[in-house]
């Protein structure tokens, strides 16, 4: 039984929907280290799980409306991962960790209808994801 590859490139437009909403929420949590996150966490750390937040949440969405199957966007998310290995970590947090799965959740709701970005502030956005990073 062969089975097909789902690439990201195939879906362009839903492809740069997961990347912008990702950059939405980069921009709004990074409200969050200028207000005294754990100096545990690095920039880049914190970067990288601000990006898969983003990146999950808008796949999430995209599977409440319809746009893609789950399967479909567990497809993307695995090359995503794939394309760049420093991912993994924040994708396992993300996706294992309850203040992961929280955040992920908590990011849905607050999405636009077409799932490019948040229909909130900036700074209501860091204040609904502060606690999933302390």
């Amino acid at each position: 039984m062969m089975t097909s590859a789902i690439y990201l490139d195939h879906f362009p437009t839903i492809f740069k929907t997961l990347i912008k909403t990702k950059l939405s929420i980069i921009t709004a949590v990074a409200t969050i280290v200028c207000t005294g996150l754990s100096a545990q966490a690095t920039e880049s750390e914190l970067a990288r799980k601000q990006e898969m937040i983003g990146f999950l949440a808008a796949g999430q969405c995209i599977v409440n409306t319809g746009m893609a199957t789950q399967e479909t966007v567990d497809g993307w998310a695995g090359q995503y991962v794939n394309e760049d290995p420093d991912r993994k970590p924040a994708y396992q947090w993300a996706t294992t960790s309850p203040n992961g799965q929280a955040a992920v959740q908590a990011t849905v709701p607050f999405l636009t209808p077409d799932c490019d970005g948040v229909s909130i502030s900036d700074e209501q956005f860091a204040r609904v994801m502060m606690p999933y990073f302390k």
